[in-house]
């Protein structure tokens, strides 16, 4: 519920976020973001209505190059660039490296997946609708360990975080029975 304007106040015109960067993935920034920590942006967010509502209220600055990014936002899995894209961190500081945010996904539906690590009891499986070769991606990128980038996955309603501690594999599609 918005919070109502005093008597006598203006409307701030950054209240709402922008079209195109979700409420989750909005969320997300205001909680992350500071002026501190660069941002790179998706080409869905490269906006200047995105731009001036991330700068007013994180007061981050805004990266070109996704290796020069504390954090990323993508709109969409489609623009997710190659992970390697992103800072890795480097041995000695390996937590300078790069979290991404990835909106734009659906936990029930997609691709099944299984995933196991640290802080994940046993194994876990779940549905998500990322790209068809994403296990791959992340097994490329957690193979450098402790380098790689760690993910937030964002659907509509809910985050998964995806350390890069998770091994992450691929299962085969569930087939309907018709008995």
């Amino acid at each position: 519920m918005p919070c109502p304007v005093p008597r006598g106040f203006a409307a701030c015109p950054y209240s709402r976020s922008p079209d195109g960067l979700s409420p989750v993935l909005a969320d997300l920034a205001l909680t992350l973001c500071d002026g501190e920590s660069p941002l790179w942006l998706s080409p869905g967010l490269r906006k200047d209505e995105t731009t001036t509502w991330l700068r007013f209220h994180c007061g981050c600055p805004i990266v070109e190059e996704a290796d020069k990014a504390a954090f990323a936002l993508v709109a969409d899995a489609s623009e997710l660039p190659p992970l390697s894209a992103f800072a890795q961190g480097v041995p000695a500081y390996p937590d300078r490296s790069a979290t991404v945010l990835l909106a734009g996904l659906a936990f029930d539906a997609g691709t099944r997946f299984r995933g196991s690590g640290p802080g994940i009891c046993g194994e876990s499986t779940f549905t998500c609708t990322l790209p068809e070769d994403f296990a791959e991606r992340w097994r490329e990128n957690t193979s450098g360990f402790p380098l790689g980038v760690d993910m937030l996955l964002c659907g509509a309603d809910g985050v998964a975080g995806l350390p890069r501690t998770t091994r992450l594999e691929r299962l085969p599609q569930e087939s309907a029975s018709c008995m």
